[in-house]
Parts: C-alpha cells; structure tokens; sequence
C-alpha cells in the first residue's frame, strides 16, 4: 500500500497510561516519538511544535513518554525502518491515557486536536515539498 499510494508520512497513533510500569506518574499529555532518520526527525519535531504552538496549555514533548530504541519498540522500530526504506518518514504519537479516559467529550478534543495538527503538517509538507525531499535524501 505504501509503495502504491506514496505517503508523504505515516504516523502511528497509541496511548499510554501516566502511571504505566513506573512507580511515579509521567508528566505529558502528548508524546510524539521518531527515529533518529532525518526526515522522520524533522517531520516529528514540526509536529510538535505545531502542536505546542496550537495548544499551548497541553504537555507536549518529544520521544517520551518512551525512548524509541529497539529495546522500547522492537516491532515499532522494525517498522519504521522499512517504511523509511521506502523513503517515508514516520512517526509515533502516544496520548496519555489518564487525560483523555473515557469521555466522549475529551476524546472528541483530542482528535480535533490531532486531526488539526496532522493537517497544517500535511500542508506543509505539500508547500514546501523541495525543503521535504532534500530532508528525505540520505
């Protein structure tokens, strides 16, 4: 599918308990984890700053609450790696659990939240697609 539909990135959408297998609650309300790939790296980082910059009151914050090494993300990382194979940046999303619960109304919140930076990124990329590709060169 990648290869037929060519992506400009994927993004990985997970979720993660504050409290989960630590003894100390994890301080975030949206990590957003990448490879060390450069175009994967910079589409991340944009990321985030779109989200910082949009929403100013929520924790954002890169590469936590996980470290995306292979010990942390065998499966994640393995795929990553063949997708930026493929020259597609891809990136992780994890929304802490504690936030979002199961209301209906933070839920809709958040995805507004996300779809919203998802689509101001996408249309980046598509603006600045010379920028993009020399990113993704390696």
């Amino acid at each position: 599918m990648v290869a037929k539909y060519q992506p400009r990135f994927i993004f990985d959408l997970h979720s993660a308990y504050g409290t989960q297998g630590t003894d100390k609650t994890r301080e975030f309300d949206i990590g957003v984890l990448h490879t060390g790939d450069a175009a994967s790296q910079h589409l991340a980082r944009r990321f985030v700053e779109i989200l910082q910059r949009d929403n100013p009151n929520l924790d954002v914050k890169e590469n936590y609450p996980y470290n995306p090494s292979p010990e942390n993300f065998n499966g994640i990382e393995i795929c990553a790696a063949e997708l930026e194979k493929l020259k597609v940046p891809v990136f992780l999303i994890e929304l802490n659990q504690d936030q979002v619960t199961d209301n209906p109304d933070e839920q809709m919140r958040y995805a507004g939240i996300l779809s919203n930076a998802v689509n101001k990124l996408h249309a980046e990329v598509l603006a600045n697609s010379n920028e993009f590709a020399n990113k993704n060169d390696r």
